[in-house]
């Protein structure tokens, strides 16, 4: 299992790795990990779900440095010591690992997690046209396997490519959610960059607050310099604004127990949108856009609300009609909660993933078999 990022602060990437890891079944597989960089804490937990941990530099891929020969090698390195018989790279930035896979002829994952075609900020980071960079994963993953039905339509390989959700702990977000009538604690969640939106997450406070001043307005994430640029929007805002920010919260669940409702405004389409999935588990009604993966698990007017990108009014009349029906606050919650045991329970997830990692080391042993030539992993150990 192949980790980009091992960050002070933990988000979507390192948590996502987490699921992966505590999925798979250690009966059938040993595990082996790489990460990018050490932060304690977190490779103490990566640790617990592996049997060894490598740590070394490596870095994104770019139009202009489509790879690195070190970081090549030092991956060779790891596949031929631990005779390596699958790699799963946990995103599309990294193309090191899966060139170090196809010189060693062992097959090879991509866990798709972005639109590219829809977020022109990683697109400019890669450098390169999104139909581009789609293509180049394709091309260099043996198999794909996408974090939604969004993301799986842009990175189809046909019988080599596979839709799996993210997986979210029920038991873990099993927290109640009181609301006093009229009032209502809305908040965001996110690193807090500006593709987030954070900014019309403030304009939304601002339009909220001539007539519904008990509304609160809550921003959870790192102070950034983002952030730094949004208080001085506050401060030149004409009305009072009943806004906080918390700052980062470690705890996922501590930071989603800070509020009634949570929106999602990013700017760039999600793939999945863990954060959303996870406030509905822990019976908080969502308002977000009406594209990407969000409406293939937030079900308009049962779960939450989907509205039209950008539209600000349409998501204050939403958060007026939950604010004045604490009632429907509790039935909304209550049918995301049981949403996301359909679609994400932990046991779903490793089922899945277990059902692909075989299906994936068939379709390559078939090849492997057609091509005598070529062996790898244990079979390389073996002979």
């Amino acid at each position: 299992m192949v980790g980009h990022a091992a960050g002070a602060q933990l988000y979507g990437a390192e948590r996502s790795l987490l699921s992966l890891l505590a999925a798979i079944d250690r009966t059938r597989y040993d595990v082996v990990c790489t990460l990018p960089a050490s932060n304690d804490e977190y490779t103490r937990t990566v640790r617990q779900f592996t049997n060894d941990v490598a740590i070394f530099p490596y870095s994104w891929w770019s139009r202009t440095r489509p790879s690195d020969p070190a970081a090549i090698s030092r991956f060779a390195e790891v596949f031929r010591t631990h005779c390596v018989d699958l790699v799963h790279v946990n995103t599309i930035t990294l193309m090191d690992p899966l060139l170090a896979a196809r010189e060693l002829g062992v097959p090879c994952i991509v866990h798709s997690r972005e639109l590219i075609d829809q977020d022109p900020a990683l697109a400019g980071i890669l450098d390169d046209d999104p139909a581009a960079i789609v293509s180049r994963v394709r091309t260099t993953a043996d198999f794909i396997i996408a974090n939604s039905d969004a993301t799986h339509r842009l990175y189809d390989k046909s019988d080599h490519s596979f839709r799996l959700y993210n997986a979210i702990d029920l038991d873990a977000f099993d927290i109640t959610n009181e609301v006093t009538p009229g009032r209502l604690k809305v908040g965001i969640i996110s690193n807090n960059q500006r593709c987030k939106g954070i900014e019309h997450f403030v304009r939304l406070a601002i339009l909220a607050a001539p007539g519904r001043a008990a509304l609160e307005f809550v921003i959870v994430g790192p102070r950034t310099a983002h952030i730094e640029e949004i208080e001085r929007l506050v401060q030149q805002a004409d009305v009072p604004i009943n806004l906080r920010f918390t700052g980062y919260v470690s705890e996922p669940v501590e930071a989603i127990r800070q509020v009634n409702v949570l929106v999602s405004l990013s700017l760039v389409a999600e793939s999945f949108g863990r954060t959303l999935a996870e406030a509905m588990a822990a019976r908080r009604p969502v308002i977000a856009y009406a594209r990407g993966a969000a409406p293939e698990f937030v079900r308009d007017g049962i779960d939450g609300f989907l509205i039209p990108p950008l539209d600000l009014a349409q998501a204050l009349t939403h958060l007026e009609t939950l604010a004045d029906d604490p009632a429907r606050v509790s039935a909304m919650g209550n049918a995301g909660r049981a949403r996301v045991g359909e679609l994400f329970a932990p046991s779903v997830f490793a089922s899945s993933l277990d059902d692909i990692y075989q299906r994936v080391l068939k379709i390559s042993k078939a090849s492997a078999l057609r091509s005598p030539g070529l062996i790898y992993g244990r079979q390389a150990r073996d002979a």
